[in-house]
């Protein structure tokens, strides 16, 4: 009995193991595509500034 109670352990720790280390792989790709897209957008706005601010450089040498 002991023994059997033993390999339920192992198993579950095994399975535990396994779903943890899925889990960290699916949250390390979660991070790494939030901060793609947060780049992307960054970037966009960036841009965007600076074109305008080129603009307002423009218009006030004028």
């Amino acid at each position: 009995m002991n023994s059997n109670i033993s390999q339920k352990i192992d198993g579950f720790g095994d399975n535990l193991g396994g779903k943890i280390d899925q889990n960290r792989i699916e949250i390390t790709s979660e991070i790494r595509s939030t901060k793609d897209d947060s780049r992307y957008y960054f970037d966009e706005r960036i841009s965007i500034i600076e074109h305008d601010l080129a603009q307002i450089k423009a218009n006030v040498m004028l």
